[in-house]
């Protein structure tokens, strides 16, 4: 199991790094909406100038931001969570069934990736929320458009989150099938009761999960092999 260990966030973040481009890059329609909002906001906005007694900086208001575009992803975008956590299970198990050195390659094309949109888009971020923390000093658009910017990162953080945690469900895949098939006999069968079938399937999973050695090839490529072997007579 070491190979996990020491590479599972990098496996996560290599298999979901989709989601942080997807989060970053608007389509066309987006950015009239995105546009929209900004004039909406700077008609009723009007900052105080810089330097008076009325200029305060909004720490609060970047967390807010933040924390209303997480919501408005798990509310109105749900479908597209859906899809997300689908897609990551999906990736996560052909990860799971690829040999160890293509595993490495994947770790690594995705950490390399992962980094180019975090260093492409992290100015971006920054900006956003240094903006809205210094309002004052900015126009009314350049505020609301940096508030519409932190929203579309706090969406993205729930996109990732769903897509990082699926990625590993996938991963383990036939150890949770496994588990929860024992929990359900085990409570048809009498030998569990209603109370002991979660607990059971959790330490099952457990001791599954930890014996998994992602230093090994997958079974089905033995299985190739040998196949291949007989038909050829060697």
């Amino acid at each position: 199991m070491s190979l996990y260990r020491s590479t599972a966030d990098m496996a996560v973040v290599g298999a979901t790094f989709g989601v942080v481009d997807s989060g970053t890059q608007e389509s066309e329609t987006n950015r009239l909406t995105v546009d929209a909002k900004a004039l909406l906001a700077a008609d009723a906005y009007s900052p105080p100038p810089v330097g008076s007694a009325g200029q305060t900086h909004d720490y609060i208001g970047v967390a807010k931001d933040v924390g209303n575009g997480m919501l408005n992803e798990v509310i109105n975008h749900s479908g597209q969570l859906m899809l997300t956590a689908g897609e990551s299970a999906v990736a996560g198990y052909v990860f799971r069934l690829a040999p160890p050195p293509v595993r490495i390659g994947l770790i690594a094309a995705g950490g390399l990736y992962s980094g180019y949109q975090i260093g492409l888009n992290a100015p971006t971020w920054i900006n956003d929320a240094s903006t809205v923390v210094n309002a004052s000093s900015h126009s009314a658009r350049e505020v609301a458009q940096a508030h519409v910017g932190l929203e579309h990162f706090g969406g993205g953080v729930v996109e990732l989150a769903v897509g990082a945690s699926n990625f590993q469900h996938g991963m383990y895949a036939p150890e949770a099938f496994a588990a929860a098939r024992s929990g359900y006999l085990g409570y048809r069968s009498g030998a569990l009761r209603a109370s002991e079938v979660i607990p059971s399937i959790k330490d099952q999973f457990r001791v599954g999960a930890e014996a998994v050695n992602w230093n090994e090839s997958p079974p089905w490529i033995k299985q190739a092999t040998e196949s291949i072997k007989s038909m050829y007579g060697k």
